[in-house]
Order: structure tokens, then C-alpha cells, then sequence
């Protein structure tokens, strides 16, 4: 799987010129390493009633060629710790499994330690607001497979329909959502089943390597 460019930064309103705001910290690098960027958004996907387990997500995944990785650990609450590896980069993430009706998504936001690193080494810290990016589960049996909102498609539906759903475009032609939860997951569960609205992630899906995630020691 190629890197992509650089998917985040300052938003710019058509017609207007671009803030000096830089949006959404963290997830620029979760945009590089996967192929082709999605949409994120300044509230979570998920409600807490939406909250679900599967305790046969924890585990390392693979892809076919090696390259990519997704290592998923426990977390606190209904939550779990998310390593995306790719290419020789890493993103760490706080990955929270959720259901709209019978489908399944995650909400990946960044851990709160390395968003904190990356701020504190970056001088434009100060503008930066974190987001959550979202990815459709389609299975985890034998695979884990994933699919993504369609960029292109989703910048078509909105220029047909701008007030389908609140948002901004960012520089590089992205999309993020700005609505509250509720309004968002309206919009996403309305196209769930529309041609082209979704992008397979990994042609082949992650297999479960024999691998495990090491356990982090308890405390004395």
C-alpha cells in the first residue's frame, strides 16, 4: 500500500481565504499511512449507548505483502489501544468499536500521550483541534476487513447537497465533518447502502498473524 500526501491542515471555506487554524491534530499522520484519505470529524461518530465489544478484534493484523499493521490492545472502558504500522510509520490511536443499526464502525481518535508529544514539538500547537476519523467494519472472521466513506463520492453528494451535512473542505480537498454526533451519524446511516459511497481497504483484508501484542506490566 503506497502513502498517501500529507490529508490535513488549515480549512478554507470556498470563496474565502484560507485561516491560518490548523485542523484536526494527530490524524495527518493516520492519513499517510493509509491509501487514500477519509473523512473525519470534530465530535465522535459514536454515542455511548452505540458502544460495543469484540474481543476477537485485539490482535495483530497483517496484510498480505507485510508492510501494514493493525495492533489492536485492551483499553479502558469500551475502548482499545489501536498501532496502525505502515511503511515505516506509526500512529497510535484510541480505537472505539460502535454499531449504527446492524453495522459495525470504528472511531479512531488520537491517544492522548502521543497527540500530547506531537503538540508539544509543534509550534503550531496552538491551533490545532484533534478529530475522529471513521472506518466501516465488514468483518473480522477469518479477516478483518474495512472500508472507507468514498472521498470522492462524498465531495459530489455534498456539492449537490450542501446542507446534507455540516462541514468544511479542507486545503487538499478532504472533507470534515463539524456537525454534532447525531446529525452525522444521520447522514452516514442514510447512505450506508448507496453505490460508490464506500471504498474497500486492503484489497486482500488483515489476516491474524501469530503474533501478539506484548502486555504492558502491572504495576507493583
Amino acid at each position: 500500500m503506497r502513502t498517501t500526501k500529507r490529508c490535513l491542515g488549515g480549512f478554507a471555506p470556498a470563496g474565502r481565504r484560507r485561516p491560518v487554524v490548523v485542523f484536526t491534530a494527530g490524524l495527518a499522520a493516520l492519513a499517510a499511512v493509509l491509501a487514500g484519505c477519509v473523512p473525519i470529524s470534530t465530535y465522535p461518530f459514536y454515542r455511548v449507548g452505540d458502544l460495543v465489544q469484540d474481543a476477537s478484534l485485539v490482535g495483530v493484523w497483517q496484510s498480505a505483502d507485510g508492510q501494514n499493521s493493525w495492533i489492536f490492545t485492551p483499553g479502558r472502558d469500551k475502548s482499545c489501544n489501536l498501532e496502525i504500522q505502515s511503511e515505516g510509520q506509526r500512529v497510535v490511536c484510541v480505537a472505539h468499536l460502535f454499531k449504527l443499526g446492524s453495522e459495525r464502525f470504528l472511531d479512531l481518535y488520537p491517544a492522548e500521550q502521543a497527540l500530547g508529544d506531537a503538540l508539544e514539538k509543534n509550534p503550531y500547537s496552538v491551533g490545532l483541534i484533534p478529530g475522529h476519523a471513521l472506518f466501516r467494519v465488514l468483518g473480522t472472521t477469518p479477516k478483518l476487513r474495512l472500508s472507507g466513506m468514498g472521498m470522492d463520492w462524498l465531495k459530489e453528494e455534498l456539492k449537490r447537497n450542501p446542507n446534507a451535512a455540516a462541514h468544511v473542505e479542507l486545503p487538499d480537498g478532504r472533507v470534515a465533518f463539524t456537525g454534532r454526533t447525531e446529525a452525522v451519524q444521520a447522514f452516514i446511516t442514510k447512505h450506508l447502502h448507496e453505490t460508490g459511497a464506500w471504498n474497500a481497504m486492503f484489497e486482500d483484508g488483515l489476516a491474524r498473524s501469530d503474533a501478539r501484542p506484548a502486555e504492558k506490566p502491572k504495576a507493583q
